[in-house]
């Protein structure tokens, strides 16, 4: 039973050293959550967007593959990153369409939104598994 345990805390050891060397990669996805809460908050009128609808979902789209990335490196070394990663960029971007259709001046939560940023989370899945992250 001793052995058991101490192997076991040698594991739950590295596993944490292993986090440890991974806190820079944090930095990628907080910094990426920052820039598009930043730019999904801001009313409408004050940004200089064109106006085409299909650039404005390739561009949720490839955000949000890029959130999936940039989360499968810091957990990585935790169980499950790949659910993690799916399982928050799909909640926060939820809530942003939430919070830019009932709090936002000038916004408003689109469902055509919620699906390009479902198909970016897909899109960052198959990179991810392509690119062996996770």
């Amino acid at each position: 039973m001793q052995v058991s345990l101490t192997l076991y805390l040698m594991h739950l050891h590295t596993k944490v050293k292993l986090a440890r060397r991974s806190q820079i990669w944090w930095l990628l996805p907080i910094s990426w959550v920052v820039i598009i809460a930043y730019l999904s908050f801001i009313p409408l009128d004050q940004l200089n967007l064109p106006k085409a609808l299909s650039l404005d979902k390739i561009f949720h789209l490839g955000v949000y593959a890029i959130l999936v990335l940039f989360f499968g490196f810091p957990l990585k070394p935790f169980s499950r990153p790949f659910y993690w990663s799916i399982g928050f960029t799909i909640l926060f971007g939820l809530s942003i369409e939430f919070i830019q259709h009932y709090l936002i001046p000038n916004r408003r939560g689109d469902v055509y939104d919620v699906l390009a940023n479902l198909l970016g989370v897909a899109l960052g899945v198959i990179l991810l598994k392509k690119l062996k992250i996770t």
